[in-house]
């Protein structure tokens, strides 16, 4: 696997976790000692990984699948991998992602 082309914040915690439709995004709120991130991430897959984000989440990487050498039904896709202490807990495919920081006020 190549390297990340995001981490989540050390220590960050999972506050929120917002789903619209239309297309389906899914925006992620944490929080940690420096601040707020928010992370949009466009037409995510399998839906249920979403669960993981609430119940195990200690930490997000996402990846560039194309990077990795993807195949056309990847290609211009991102993998979301959800991490707890140790290793991966759960992982979907995006389309896009945003990750938008506000700094501790």
């Amino acid at each position: 696997m190549s390297e990340p082309v995001y981490v989540s914040p050390v220590q960050a915690s999972v506050e929120a976790v917002r789903i619209t439709g239309g297309p389906t995004v899914a925006v992620v709120t944490l929080s940690s000692f420096d601040g707020a991130t928010e992370i949009e991430f466009v037409q995510p897959s399998p839906f249920k990984a979403l669960e993981s984000l609430i119940e195990d989440c200690s930490e997000i990487r996402v990846l560039d699948l194309n990077s990795e050498g993807a195949n056309s039904l990847e290609f211009g896709r991102f993998r979301v991998e959800l991490w707890d202490e140790k290793s991966t807990v759960d992982w979907f495919h995006c389309d896009s992602f945003k990750v938008r920081h506000r700094g501790a006020g």
